[in-house]
């Protein structure tokens, strides 16, 4: 097994404990939610199993089965998160596919790059192998909850926190900063941008400032070797969104797809795979450096 995760930390917190989430970090617990009823299925039904998710989900669940139903708002809320939950187990289905389909085709790739990875666990669940080097970057608070509740557990591959904002800090300083952390303890597992890189951004890429889109793809765009690929999901529409959503994360949609998906096109990356989620209004993307 691999050794417990280093953590590089950029930001400062006092919530060692695990602290609260609020806001977009919040919206980890309900995709962890998401993923623990999917694998909450019988064996034979359930189309991934992610043994993590409920102990993240906790708090979340635990609201769910305390929510009262005694209004018309509060049915409609339920329908919206039933909905929202159904979009993220299938866009996990999406991902855990084309992070495989990827892996398999680029057997050299040896480096991950989870972007906003808040309740991810597939460091731990999806048997990614010993010499895989994987970066979840996220808030400082987001990680810190995660490490109270995965204690005890141990992720199958090289897993590196970076504890950022990335609506604030560079890519390229955050990763320089893991390789300057990982120098004296484990040389042998830093990031190369001279070698491919799988840059994985679910429920990220919307709540990136529409004006900020073409620098943060461009950051990346620097980092990444040919082959490099991309996969991520958006919402094309700012009206379907906000009928989909409650009214306190409205506003927090910053961007839509399409503003993705123009920057990469812009940077020569080719859309190697796409699904057109119709239900909501959104899209899964897989883009490849040519």
């Amino acid at each position: 097994m691999a050794s417990h995760s280093p953590i590089i930390d950029t930001q400062s917190s006092s919530n060692d404990d695990g602290g609260s989430l609020t806001g977009i970090p919040l919206t980890s617990l309900f995709t962890a939610a998401a993923r623990a009823l999917e694998s909450s299925l019988p064996e034979d039904k359930r189309r991934f199993n992610d043994p993590y998710a409920s102990k993240l989900a906790q708090p979340i669940m635990k609201k769910m089965t305390e929510a009262s139903m005694n209004t018309e708002e509060d049915k409609d809320n339920l329908a919206k998160a039933m909905l929202m939950y159904k979009y993220v187990q299938d866009r996990t289905v999406y991902f855990d596919g084309a992070i495989q389909e990827y892996l398999v085709q680029h057997p050299e790739c040896k480096q991950i790059v989870v972007l906003g990875s808040g309740m991810d666990t597939r460091a731990y669940r999806m048997g990614l192998s010993a010499d895989m080097i994987l970066f979840e970057i996220d808030y400082a608070h987001v990680h810190n909850y995660k490490t109270v509740i995965l204690k005890d557990d141990e992720p199958s591959c090289q897993r590196i926190v970076v504890k950022a904002d990335m609506t604030k800090d560079d890519l390229r300083v955050l990763l320089t900063a893991a390789n300057n952390d990982n120098l004296g303890t484990r040389p042998g597992f830093m990031f190369d941008s001279t070698q491919a890189t799988l840059w994985l951004a679910e429920g990220l890429m919307n709540y990136i400032p529409e004006a900020a889109v073409g620098p943060f793809v461009s950051c990346m765009n620097g980092l990444s070797a040919k082959e490099s690929g991309f996969i991520f999901d958006g919402w094309k529409s700012r009206d379907r969104f906000s009928a989909l959503v409650s009214a306190n994360y409205v506003s927090y949609m910053a961007s839509v797809a399409g503003d993705t998906l123009d920057a990469m096109n812009n940077l020569g990356w080719q859309k190697y795979h796409t699904i057109d989620y119709a239900a909501t209004g959104a899209e899964f993307n897989t883009m490849l450096k040519q």
